[in-house]
């Protein structure tokens, strides 16, 4: 359903799309409270695109991604909005 709603927008939508797809939301009202505890100590041995993120280093990468104006299209996991928080943090004086 999800990958049925980003075709769509990039069929019509702007010419560049960014999505952003975190896996487990830390600090979301969706996340069950255990989970929320446990899967940060699993971290170590958790996939890097799955690692958990929180709500606001997602608000943080979506901004750091729309000020850096992409030329392209791109998915956003894990590793790719973290980098995109700390290349935002390191041209910011």
């Amino acid at each position: 359903m999800k990958g049925e709603a980003e075709e769509a927008v990039r069929a019509v939508g702007p010419s560049v799309v960014s999505v952003f797809r975190p896996a487990m939301i830390i600090g979301s009202r969706h996340t069950p409270g255990v989970l929320e505890k446990l899967v940060p100590v699993f971290s170590f041995i958790t996939p890097k695109r799955f690692k958990s993120i929180t709500v606001d280093q997602i608000a943080k990468a979506m901004i750091a991604v729309a000020m850096a104006r992409p030329e392209s299209s791109a998915v956003y996991h894990y590793p790719e909005m973290m980098e995109a928080i700390r290349h935002d943090e390191a041209s910011t004086p």
